[in-house]
């Protein structure tokens, strides 16, 4: 069974700046590695995130748990 849950998100203001920030941050960063699987013919995802996950970490500033007063 599948369950699915559609909600709407109410964020003041400050926080909708700062969401947007970072989905326009994750969407450079979705764009960066892009370029790189193209260059190097690979859409295997597991080897991409192995060999890129330290340079989208540094050059983004991106985590995989974002904390939640986090500012990109």
């Amino acid at each position: 069974m599948i369950l699915t849950l559609q909600t709407q998100l109410l964020p003041s203001p400050e926080h909708a700046k700062k969401l947007l920030a970072t989905i326009e941050r994750f969407n450079e960063a979705a764009d960066w590695l892009a370029e790189k699987a193209f260059e190097e013919r690979s859409a295997n995802k597991v080897s991409l995130q192995q060999e890129y996950d330290d340079d989208l970490r540094e050059k983004f500033g991106l985590s995989s748990q974002m904390p939640s007063d986090a500012s990109p």
